[in-house]
């Protein structure tokens, strides 16, 4: 029988790491769609404890106790999911961080900020947590949706969406920072267009964190 397997809680809280370096990659290309099947459920997951908003903090996350098997959910396994992450505070610290950062950037280029969208929050989250749980690369097209555009439909939204992406175990400051330093992410974050985004990191990979931003 399938089934969300759970994992125990684990606490990490990190620096950075030495001479490891952080990759982003760029996207606002059209994706594929996957296919639906079924899985059994399991009850959802206790809440953790968020930290408070901070400046420059590392990264501090407590993971997921689902994880997420190499195809799409059912609409009812995605409630489990959305229960769990809400249950758990919803938006991490960190998270939230970023998305401020990068508002600041804005502002100060006479752009308007970034609306924080719950929906594009949790997609980025849940687009996140799949490559870590499928041990898959950093990229724009990965696992059973056929990557975080049709990531964020599936969570219910319609718009057009592009997206960056990070990995590494750095503070918020650094993510943002790396973005602003590549010409490509740069654009991205300053595209007058976009108003509204959402902003997602989970545990896992070979650099330790993978990190993914939806802009709409």
């Amino acid at each position: 029988m399938s089934y969300f397997r759970r994992v125990a809680r684990n606490v990490v809280a990190v620096g950075l790491v030495g001479a490891v370096m952080a990759v982003g990659t760029i996207d606002s290309s059209v994706e594929v769609k996957a296919a639906n099947q079924v899985l059994s459920l399991q009850e959802s997951a206790q809440a953790q404890v968020e930290q408070p908003i901070t400046r420059y903090t590392p990264f501090l996350y407590t993971q997921s106790e689902i994880v997420l098997p190499n195809r799409r959910l059912t609409d009812a396994e995605r409630q489990v999911w959305i229960n769990e992450y809400n249950e758990n505070g919803g938006a991490s610290a960190f998270e939230l961080e970023v998305i401020e950062l990068i508002n600041e950037i804005r502002v100060s280029h006479r752009l308007r900020p970034l609306e924080i969208d719950e929906t594009l929050m949790m997609a980025a989250r849940f687009y996140t947590q799949t490559m870590a749980n499928l041990d898959l690369p950093l990229g724009h097209r990965e696992g059973p949706y056929g990557g975080a555009r049709y990531t964020a439909r599936a969570f219910g939204f319609e718009g057009s969406t592009g997206g960056t992406s990070y990995w590494g175990r750095w503070t918020a400051q650094d993510v943002v920072a790396g973005w602003m330093n590549s010409p490509g992410h740069r654009n991205l974050i300053l595209d007058p267009g976009y108003s509204r985004a959402g902003f997602g990191s989970h545990l896992g990979g070979e650099w330790g964190v993978f990190h993914y931003m939806i802009f709409s």
